[in-house]
Formats: C-alpha cells, sequence, structure tokens
C-alpha cells in the first residue's frame, strides 16, 4: 500500500493508465502493453513463507541477512523522495482487493516456475544499447574482469615456476660446512 503512490507515479512518466481489470493471461503471453497491479494471493505468499522459513531453520547465517536486509530497506524508506501529491491522491482510488492478472490463470505453481526458470536472452554485459554509457561501462567491467583473471594467470605461473626451479645456494652452502 505504500508503495502505490509511486507506481501511479511510475505509469504518469510511462505515460500509461494503471490497469487491474484485465483478462488473465500467462507469463508466456505476457507482453509490454500489459502493465498491471493487484495482489499476490495467499496460498502463494504462504507456500513462499514456509519455503523462507525452513531455509532460515537450516542456515544459520540467514538471521543476519535478513537484519541487514531489514536495515537496508528501512534505509531506503528514510531517504527516497516523496511520491507526489498528485500520484496520493490517484492511488486511493486504486482498487487494489483484485489479484494480479498472472495470478487469475488459476495455475500460481505454473507462474511461480515459468518466473524462477526465466532466463534473459542475454546478459548485462551482452546488452547492446543505443546509450553509450552503458556499453562503456560494460566494456570496462570486463576489461576489469580480464585484468583480474590475467593477473591470477601470472602469479599461478609465477607460483609454478618457484616450485619447479631447483633449490638456490642455500644447500651449496650447508656442504661445504
Amino acid at each position: 500500500p505504500d508503495e502505490l503512490p509511486y507506481i501511479v507515479d511510475l505509469h504518469r512518466f510511462l505515460d500509461r493508465e494503471p490497469s487491474d481489470a484485465s483478462e488473465p493471461y500467462t507469463v508466456k503471453e505476457w507482453t509490454p502493453t500489459q502493465i498491471h497491479y493487484g495482489q499476490i494471493p495467499r496460498e502463494v505468499l504462504d507456500a513462499e513463507l514456509s519455503v523462507l522459513e525452513n531455509a532460515r531453520k537450516d542456515d544459520s547465517s540467514l538471521p543476519a541477512l535478513e537484519k541487514v536486509a531489514s536495515n537496508a530497506s528501512q534505509q531506503y524508506k528514510r531517504s527516497r523522495p516523496s511520491a507526489s501529491k498528485k500520484a496520493a491522491q490517484g492511488a486511493k482510488l486504486l482498487r487494489t482487493s483484485e489479484p494480479h492478472p498472472l495470478f487469475n490463470t488459476g495455475s500460481s505453481d505454473a507462474l511461480r516456475r515459468a518466473i524462477s526458470g526465466y532466463r534473459p536472452p542475454q546478459s548485462i554485459l551482452e546488452l547492446k544499447s543505443k546509450d553509450e554509457t552503458l556499453g562503456a561501462a560494460a566494456k570496462d567491467f570486463r576489461a576489469k574482469i580480464d585484468r583480474k583473471k590475467a593477473l591470477e594467470e601470472r602469479r599461478l605461473q609465477a607460483a609454478e615456476a618457484a616450485a619447479a626451479a631447483p633449490p638456490e645456494e642455500e644447500e651449496e652452502e650447508e656442504e661445504e660446512e
């Protein structure tokens, strides 16, 4: 609910009307024109919560990570700019009781599998954009990775060479005494 004014601002920025009244569709049928809002059904949230609780019991480091995430979320909420007054008024008019159209297909398990199985066609490093800034950033990142790999290879070669080299004059000095 506290994010709704930001959703309204985003839709206004995209020059689109927020919509919740849409025919159900699947992830495969999803198009960029289908920008909707809605609730996630309680049974889906309960299933995910159960998985997270089990993971929390199994891994002792998760409570510390949860604390870090909580602190980051609080910091984000304190530091983000507020939504516009017009967006806050528009958010009050939105119907938020309806489920998101993706969850109206009747199979939330299939939706979860489809979303978690999604793999983008290219990575961020392969992304070709009209914006040269992104291209330059990707090139810088790739160069940094290449430099790191080259440095590791040189270190490995130096270690192998040192291990294969015959011992130095220390043994000769011991023999002379």
